[in-house]
């Protein structure tokens, strides 16, 4: 870079002459004409020959960006650009490979695999999270049964969602089941076994009970989160429905003589607390039953007719928000030992409870009962396989009249119990 000449007043001509009065190179003389409007002539002629008048040079120095000349990189720097524009390329390149590596990486559990005794655990785009294995070979659930066995969430509010599973072993009666809570990581957290030894007025059972279905209750103003289980004795019909603090903590248990294996929850009393709704049978009335349970306050045992030996020894009558009991049938009456609630469907405001009569080779003759959320019955919808079934048992000798008006309006006869007020 050149020392700047004395003042003159003569006309600089060239480019050399105009870059040694500004002090600079002759290149980057010619990069301020192009880019920060140097004031510079250019002469008529094949050549181009350029010339400026000092004074109006030092009059665009003095109003435009103060940038000492020692500053200004040479406008011929291309291994700086190059250098400047592979960086940039390679913070491209990282972020675009980060952005794969983050969507391949495997996010919250959403759903599992059986392999014999493997538990297998999966995102909600497939990629494995982690696996556990169980000390015995595993029932796999049928698809209709995996959301009964198996949630995910965040249970005690860490920001991190656990994993609720509940296997069922090949070997029911031997071994039973238990409740497993695991960390998003794979992590055992703690485990639930269900059940106790208990008796009625004939005989005693034995402790061993498998979990049919859970649910998780989000936590609100009133309390909770509340875990609640439903289990089954292994071979016989005591029902055991607990409720559980996220740390798997036995909050309060009920007893009931016949399986309730369906669970739902609905706000039955306005209180803003979800109540256990239980779908199953009660073996002291032989009828299907659905109770509700404020999971607040879960004890006990259920009720049974006075006198009948289902009547559990040492447990007190329980906290049942209410009682419905289904009639049963005629198909029921000449066929079956009772007829049963197997599922319970919250949806649109309404309760659905769904009582089969029969099960055959031909399938399951049900009705559908239709309840609002203050357990008041809505309507009452025998399905086409109870018509059918109802038809070929006629035709079979079994029952002696078709399907009448009178038989639809006596299963409107539903009892409907609200022993807690």
């Amino acid at each position: 870079m050149g020392t700047r000449p004395p003042e003159t007043t003569s006309i600089l001509s060239g480019w050399k002459d105009i870059a040694a009065y500004l002090g600079v190179d002759k290149t980057t003389a010619q990069r301020w004409a192009k880019v920060r409007a140097l004031p510079v002539r250019y002469l008529p002629g094949p050549r181009g020959k350029v010339v400026a008048d000092p004074a109006e040079l030092d009059g665009w120095r003095k109003a435009g960006p103060a940038i000492a000349p020692a500053q200004e990189p040479p406008a011929s720097s291309p291994p700086r650009r190059r250098a400047a524009l592979g960086i940039l390329a390679a913070v491209v390149l990282l972020a675009v490979i980060g952005s794969i590596m983050w969507r391949r990486r495997p996010s919250a559990p959403a759903r599992y695999e059986l392999r014999g005794s493997q538990f297998a655990v999966f995102d909600a785009g497939g990629r494995p999270r982690w696996e556990y294995v169980f000390p015995s070979p595993l029932i796999p659930d049928a698809p209709t049964d995996i959301q009964r066995h198996f949630w995910t969430g965040d249970l005690d509010g860490d920001g991190h969602p656990e994993v609720l599973f509940a296997p069922q072993a090949v070997d029911r009666v031997q071994l039973g089941s238990a409740l497993y809570c695991f960390s998003d990581s794979g992590k055992l957290k703690w485990r639930f076994v269900p059940g106790k030894d208990v008796e009625d007025q004939r005989k005693h059972f034995l402790n061993s009970y498998w979990i049919s279905q859970l649910i998780v209750i989000p936590k609100s103003p009133q309390g909770g989160p509340w875990i609640v289980t439903t289990s089954n004795h292994a071979a016989d019909y005591p029902d055991q429905v607990a409720v559980l603090d996220p740390q798997g903590r036995l909050l309060g248990d009920y007893w009931h003589a016949g399986h309730v294996l369906h669970l739902a929850t609905a706000d039955i009393d306005g209180d803003g607390v979800p109540e256990i709704l239980l779908g199953g049978v009660n073996n002291g009335y032989e009828q299907a039953t659905l109770v509700a349970l404020d999971p607040r306050h879960v004890w006990g045992a259920s009720r049974v007719p006075a006198g009948d030996h289902r009547e559990f020894r040492g447990i007190p009558t329980g906290a049942e928000k209410a009682v419905v009991l289904f009639p049963r049938s005629c198909i029921t009456r000449e066929t079956q030992e009772f007829n049963r609630a197997f599922s319970v469907v919250v949806k649109d405001g309404m309760i659905l409870v769904y009582v089969v009569e029969s099960i055959t080779e031909r399938g399951s003759a049900y009705i559908i009962y239709q309840f609002d959320r203050r357990l008041n019955l809505v309507s009452v919808d025998p399905s086409d396989a109870f018509i059918s079934e109802h038809k070929v048992l006629q035709l079979e000798g079994l029952l002696h009249h078709a399907f009448s008006d009178s038989e639809a309006a006596a299963l409107r006869d539903v009892s409907v119990r609200w022993p807690s007020k």
